[in-house]
This record gives structure tokens, C-alpha cells and sequence, in this order.
């Protein structure tokens, strides 16, 4: 026997309103523990906050020039997830609160990402071949993900109070209320990040202070450094680096000049990854170099010439610098392990020290 459509329409409003309103949980307790199992396998995005919150301290704190990719933000997200999913969480009964609210105590042991990881980390850092970024953290995510399963370090346990609220016949939690459980529930959360970054870091700052010093390419080394383009310029400049001989006649001067800033900007020189020394920003490199014996060879050649007149002299010692410029001659590549710290860079003129050294090696110059 048929129905009427009108008979049925009733049940299926119901049925719908049952459907969009339904509290997901018989208590504000029971609701709060579907949540926290939803976040352990469903959608990263609880983690965006944390994850933001956190590469913005860690930038304060170290000062990175260099940026988080954005390719790495979901692979962090769900390394995040996965810890969070290591967290085993006991919630209490909810209490009523006046406004109408509930208070759910929530008891859990925080899990020590930096401590789980620390082996995983180090490890990788000391064999790490590669420069790039995303790929470098990516990978290491993966092996800090397995100690995370296999081996996790957990903190203290500790209580949360949420707070969850309810709408109509339904249950819901603030965002904020979110963020503070995922917050004090995982603990260095960024260690992974920071063993690549760092490294990584270090490596682009002693590529930028080659290239500034040699190529005058002052991008990097400016935000390094925090200085102006016109500060920098001036750095490279300093103590009259590219000032030719006094007694050459004026008209040449500006010619020599540029020779001797072209045949720098071809010096070749690769920096390797830094290894860590201590804790501090202290590393040693290996930088491989092939000498640029253009200067000296070109000073070799003009003084086993003889000149009869200074404005002779002038034309010929620029026209050899400017061949050299133009061709530039190298040496046999090797390689050189440096120091790399605050205090090596600020000393690098100090002929004692390796970055003094490195300079001479990479670009030779008359004794």
C-alpha cells in the first residue's frame, strides 16, 4: 500500500535535523574524546596553529635567514599529527558550569619531540649530503616520525581544563581551546626543523660572505648582516681593495679598477655542509676551491717586463690585468676544511685564521 508523500516528508525533516544538529557525543566529555581521536586520524589543520606559532619563535630565537618552505607545511603538519597521535589522553567528567558551559580535565604525559628525536637528528645532520631545504627536513620527518612510533620520551603527565560549550542539541570547542591542548601536549615541536635549518643556515651564511667578498653579490649577506646595500658596497670596498698602483696615470685608473673586480667575480668555490661543533653557532666546513691564480700571474708578468716611461708602465699593467679579466687562469682544485663562527668572521683578516687562509686560496695574490 502506497504512502502519501505528505506522511512522509515529516519523517525525513527529522531525520535530516537529527543529522546537521547531533551532539557527536551523548556528553560534553564523551564529545571532547571523539574530537581528540579525530585529530589523532582526520584533517592536520588543529596543527596550522601550533606549527605557525612555533617557526615564529624559532625564528626569533635563531634568526634564520632562511625561509620555511611552503612545500614543507604539510609534511611538518602530519609529522605533528603523528606525535599528537602518540599522546594517550584520559578525560574526566565534565562539570557544568554556570554559564552553561562545561569544564572537561583532560591528564596526559606531553611528548618531548626533541628528546625523541635527538638521536635521529644528530644522526642525519652528521651524514647529510644534500642543500636543499624541503628535501633535507622532509626526509629527516620520515626517521623522526619512526622514533616517534618506536621510541618516544615523554614529559610529566598534567591536566588541561577545556572548555566545551553547547549549541542547541550539538557540543562545540573554540579553536583557542584546541590550540592550547595541541600546544601543551606536544613539546619541541621544531627540532627536526632547527637541525636542518641551522645547518643549512650556517652554510648559506659563509656562501654569502664569499660572494659578497669576492663577487660583490651582497643579497644574502645583506639579510644576514642587516645592512644596507650602501653599507655593504662600502664593506667591499674597504681599505682601498680595488685601488690601483698611486703612480698610474690617472686615465687608467678606473680601467684597472674593474679588471680587478671582474677577475674576483670568477673565482670558483663550493661550500660544503657544516658540521657542528658544540652547541653554539660553532661549525667546521669544507669548502672546495679552485684557485684563481689571475692576479698573481698577471702581477708575475708585468714586473718581468721592463717599461721606459710611466705612461707606458700604466697601459701595459692594465691591459695585462684586463686580459686576465677577460681570461681568467686556475689552479688545481682542493679542498679546505674552515672554521665557521661569530668570532671567525669577524677575525677573518687575521692571517692566522682559516678564513684568511681560505681568501688566499681562493684567489692568490703576489706576496
Amino acid at each position: 500500500m502506497k504512502k502519501k508523500l505528505s506522511a512522509i516528508l515529516p519523517v525525513l525533516f527529522l531525520t535530516a535535523s537529527v543529522l546537521f544538529t547531533g551532539c557527536g557525543g551523548a556528553s560534553a566529555d564523551e564529545y571532547l574524546g571523539e574530537q581528540i581521536t579525530a585529530m589523532k586520524k582526520e584533517d592536520t589543520g588543529r596543527f596550522s596553529s601550533l606549527l605557525d606559532e612555533q617557526l615564529s619563535e624559532t625564528m626569533d630565537i635563531n634568526m634564520y635567514v632562511l625561509t620555511f618552505p611552503d612545500e614543507l607545511r604539510e609534511p611538518y603538519l602530519e609529522f605533528l599529527q603523528k606525535a599528537f597521535a602518540s599522546v594517550e589522553f584520559e578525560v574526566a567528567s565534565a562539570d557544568k558550569k554556570d554559564n552553561g558551559s562545561y569544564a572537561v580535565q583532560v591528564s596526559f604525559t606531553p611528548l618531548d619531540i626533541g628528546g625523541t628525536t635527538k638521536k635521529v637528528n644528530d644522526a642525519y645532520a652528521e651524514a647529510m649530503q644534500g642543500t636543499d631545504l624541503t628535501e633535507e627536513t622532509s626526509a629527516l620527518l620520515v626517521k623522526a616520525a619512526e622514533a616517534v612510533k618506536d621510541s618516544p620520551k615523554y614529559s610529566a603527565e598534567t591536566t588541561t581544563e577545556i572548555e566545551v560549550k553547547k549549541k542547541g542539541g550539538s557540543y562545540a570547542i573554540s579553536d583557542e581551546e584546541y590550540e592550547k591542548l595541541v600546544s601543551a601536549s606536544l613539546a619541541d615541536c621544531m627540532a627536526p626543523y632547527d637541525t636542518i635549518c641551522g645547518i643549512l643556515d650556517a652554510r648559506d651564511l659563509l656562501q654569502a660572505f664569499l660572494d659578497a667578498s669576492f663577487k660583490g653579490e651582497f643579497t644574502q649577506y645583506m639579510k644576514h648582516t642587516d645592512q644596507t646595500e650602501e653599507e655593504a658596497q662600502a664593506w667591499y670596498e674597504a681599505d682601498g681593495a680595488f685601488d690601483p698602483p698611486s703612480d698610474l696615470s690617472p686615465q687608467y685608473k678606473e680601467r684597472c679598477t674593474e679588471a680587478y673586480k671582474a677577475i674576483l667575480k670568477q673565482c670558483k668555490y663550493s661550500v660544503g655542509i657544516p658540521h657542528k661543533v658544540d652547541n653554539l653557532f660553532h661549525y667546521t666546513v669544507d669548502v672546495t676551491v679552485t684557485p684563481n691564480n689571475s692576479i698573481k700571474q698577471a702581477s708575475d708578468e708585468f714586473y718581468a717586463c721592463t717599461f721606459y716611461s710611466m705612461e707606458e708602465a700604466s697601459a701595459a699593467y692594465t691591459e695585462t690585468f684586463e686580459k686576465y679579466a677577460a681570461a681568467p687562469v686556475y689552479g688545481e682544485e682542493t679542498t679546505m676544511t674552515v672554521e665557521l663562527s661569530l668570532s671567525s668572521l669577524l677575525a677573518s683578516q687575521d692571517e692566522n685564521r682559516d678564513l684568511y687562509t681560505l681568501a688566499k686560496t681562493i684567489c692568490p695574490i703576489p706576496e
